[in-house]
Protein backbone atom coordinates (compact mmCIF):
# COMPACT_ATOMS: atom_id res chain seq x y z
CA UNK A 1 0.00 0.00 0.00
CA UNK A 2 2.89 2.34 0.86
CA UNK A 3 4.51 1.63 -2.50
CA UNK A 4 1.29 2.55 -4.30
CA UNK A 5 1.02 5.82 -2.36
CA UNK A 6 4.63 6.73 -3.09
CA UNK A 7 4.20 5.94 -6.79
CA UNK A 8 1.06 8.11 -6.93
CA UNK A 9 2.95 10.90 -5.16
CA UNK A 10 5.80 10.63 -7.69
CA UNK A 11 3.27 10.68 -10.52
CA UNK A 12 1.65 13.83 -9.11
CA UNK A 13 5.05 15.57 -8.76
CA UNK A 14 5.97 14.54 -12.30
CA UNK A 15 2.64 15.86 -13.57
CA UNK A 16 3.12 19.22 -11.85
CA UNK A 17 6.67 19.51 -13.27
CA UNK A 18 5.43 18.67 -16.77
CA UNK A 19 2.65 21.25 -16.54
CA UNK A 20 5.10 23.90 -15.33
CA UNK A 21 7.53 23.23 -18.19
CA UNK A 22 4.77 23.14 -20.82
CA UNK A 23 3.09 26.32 -19.61
CA UNK A 24 5.15 28.72 -21.73
CA UNK A 25 5.35 26.55 -24.88
CA UNK A 26 3.04 26.72 -27.86
CA UNK A 27 2.42 23.77 -30.14
CA UNK A 28 1.62 23.92 -33.81
CA UNK A 29 -1.29 21.78 -35.00
CA UNK A 30 -2.72 21.15 -31.55
CA UNK A 31 -6.40 20.70 -30.86
CA UNK A 32 -8.43 23.84 -30.58
CA UNK A 33 -10.27 24.49 -27.38
CA UNK A 34 -8.01 22.48 -25.09
CA UNK A 35 -4.40 23.16 -24.25
CA UNK A 36 -1.78 20.48 -24.62
CA UNK A 37 -0.97 20.77 -20.91
CA UNK A 38 -4.50 19.74 -20.02
CA UNK A 39 -4.27 16.87 -22.51
CA UNK A 40 -1.09 15.62 -20.81
CA UNK A 41 -2.77 15.97 -17.43
CA UNK A 42 -5.82 14.00 -18.61
CA UNK A 43 -3.63 11.24 -20.07
CA UNK A 44 -1.69 10.92 -16.81
CA UNK A 45 -4.90 10.85 -14.77
CA UNK A 46 -6.39 8.12 -17.01
CA UNK A 47 -3.23 6.04 -16.72
CA UNK A 48 -3.26 6.35 -12.91
CA UNK A 49 -6.96 5.40 -12.76
CA UNK A 50 -6.38 2.36 -14.98
CA UNK A 51 -3.48 1.24 -12.78
CA UNK A 52 -5.71 1.56 -9.71
CA UNK A 53 -8.56 -0.50 -11.24
CA UNK A 54 -6.37 -3.34 -12.59
CA UNK A 55 -5.85 -5.28 -9.30
CA UNK A 56 -9.53 -4.97 -8.40
CA UNK A 57 -10.57 -6.39 -11.78
CA UNK A 58 -8.27 -9.42 -11.38
CA UNK A 59 -9.80 -10.24 -7.98
CA UNK A 60 -13.33 -10.04 -9.41
CA UNK A 61 -12.46 -12.42 -12.27
CA UNK A 62 -11.46 -15.19 -9.85
CA UNK A 63 -14.98 -16.63 -10.14
CA UNK A 64 -17.08 -18.54 -7.65
CA UNK A 65 -15.36 -21.05 -5.38
CA UNK A 66 -16.64 -24.43 -4.31
CA UNK A 67 -18.06 -24.87 -0.82
CA UNK A 68 -15.49 -26.04 1.73
CA UNK A 69 -15.73 -29.44 3.41
CA UNK A 70 -16.57 -27.87 6.77
CA UNK A 71 -19.28 -25.66 5.27
CA UNK A 72 -20.81 -28.67 3.49
CA UNK A 73 -20.91 -30.67 6.76
CA UNK A 74 -22.48 -27.72 8.60
CA UNK A 75 -25.13 -27.41 5.86
CA UNK A 76 -26.01 -31.12 6.18
CA UNK A 77 -26.20 -30.80 9.96
CA UNK A 78 -28.52 -27.78 9.70
CA UNK A 79 -30.83 -29.63 7.28
CA UNK A 80 -30.94 -32.66 9.58
CA UNK A 81 -31.71 -30.45 12.60
CA UNK A 82 -34.55 -28.83 10.66
CA UNK A 83 -35.91 -32.32 9.93
CA UNK A 84 -35.78 -33.18 13.64
CA UNK A 85 -32.61 -35.32 13.59
CA UNK A 86 -29.80 -34.46 16.02
CA UNK A 87 -26.54 -35.65 14.46
CA UNK A 88 -23.12 -34.23 15.34
CA UNK A 89 -20.63 -32.87 12.84
CA UNK A 90 -18.10 -35.62 13.60
CA UNK A 91 -20.65 -38.35 12.84
CA UNK A 92 -21.54 -36.71 9.53
CA UNK A 93 -17.83 -36.43 8.66
CA UNK A 94 -17.23 -40.11 9.51
CA UNK A 95 -20.24 -41.21 7.45
CA UNK A 96 -19.04 -39.22 4.43
CA UNK A 97 -15.47 -40.50 4.81
CA UNK A 98 -16.63 -44.13 5.03
CA UNK A 99 -18.99 -43.65 2.07
CA UNK A 100 -16.26 -42.31 -0.19
CA UNK A 101 -13.77 -44.96 1.01
CA UNK A 102 -16.36 -47.53 -0.11
CA UNK A 103 -16.67 -45.79 -3.48
CA UNK A 104 -12.89 -45.79 -3.97
CA UNK A 105 -12.74 -49.49 -3.10
CA UNK A 106 -15.46 -50.23 -5.65
CA UNK A 107 -13.65 -48.20 -8.34
CA UNK A 108 -10.39 -50.06 -7.62
CA UNK A 109 -12.13 -53.46 -7.78
CA UNK A 110 -14.65 -52.98 -10.61
CA UNK A 111 -13.43 -49.80 -12.37
CA UNK A 112 -16.99 -48.42 -12.05
CA UNK A 113 -19.00 -46.93 -9.18
CA UNK A 114 -22.51 -45.51 -8.96
CA UNK A 115 -22.95 -42.72 -6.41
CA UNK A 116 -26.49 -43.33 -5.21
CA UNK A 117 -27.97 -42.97 -8.70
CA UNK A 118 -26.76 -39.39 -9.10
CA UNK A 119 -23.26 -39.75 -10.57
CA UNK A 120 -21.45 -42.65 -12.21
CA UNK A 121 -17.68 -42.77 -11.89
CA UNK A 122 -15.49 -44.81 -14.25
CA UNK A 123 -11.78 -45.52 -14.24
CA UNK A 124 -10.20 -45.92 -17.68
CA UNK A 125 -6.63 -47.19 -18.00
CA UNK A 126 -4.69 -46.69 -21.23
CA UNK A 127 -1.78 -49.10 -21.59
CA UNK A 128 1.80 -47.94 -22.06
CA UNK A 129 3.10 -47.61 -25.62
CA UNK A 130 6.53 -48.76 -26.69
CA UNK A 131 8.88 -46.50 -28.58
CA UNK A 132 9.86 -47.24 -32.16
CA UNK A 133 6.58 -48.59 -33.54
CA UNK A 134 6.06 -47.43 -37.08
CA UNK A 135 2.62 -46.22 -38.14
CA UNK A 136 1.55 -45.08 -41.62
CA UNK A 137 -0.48 -41.86 -41.40
CA UNK A 138 -1.49 -40.00 -44.58
CA UNK A 139 1.29 -41.59 -46.59
CA UNK A 140 3.99 -40.74 -44.06
CA UNK A 141 5.70 -43.14 -41.70
CA UNK A 142 5.62 -41.99 -38.06
CA UNK A 143 7.78 -43.51 -35.31
CA UNK A 144 6.02 -43.50 -31.91
CA UNK A 145 7.53 -42.25 -28.67
CA UNK A 146 7.59 -44.15 -25.40
CA UNK A 147 4.60 -43.22 -23.21
CA UNK A 148 3.75 -44.48 -19.72
CA UNK A 149 0.41 -46.04 -18.82
CA UNK A 150 -2.28 -43.45 -18.15
CA UNK A 151 -5.22 -43.69 -15.74
CA UNK A 152 -8.20 -41.35 -16.05
CA UNK A 153 -11.27 -41.09 -13.86
CA UNK A 154 -14.44 -39.75 -15.46
CA UNK A 155 -17.70 -38.77 -13.79
CA UNK A 156 -21.04 -38.59 -15.59
CA UNK A 157 -24.28 -37.12 -14.31
CA UNK A 158 -27.14 -39.57 -14.05
CA UNK A 159 -30.81 -38.87 -14.71
CA UNK A 160 -31.65 -38.40 -11.01
CA UNK A 161 -29.22 -35.48 -10.72
CA UNK A 162 -30.28 -33.96 -14.04
CA UNK A 163 -33.92 -34.06 -12.91
CA UNK A 164 -32.99 -32.02 -9.81
CA UNK A 165 -32.16 -29.07 -12.04
CA UNK A 166 -28.56 -29.34 -13.19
Amino acid sequence: MAAAKSSLLRLAILLVAALASLRGMTFVGGRTGTSSASQVAMAAAKKAAAAKKAPAAKEADAGPKAMSKTARIEEVQAKLKAAGEDVGKMKIKKILDHYFESVVGEIKAKNVADLHGYISVKKVTKPATKAGQKIMVAGREIVTKDKPAETKVTANLRKALKDLGL
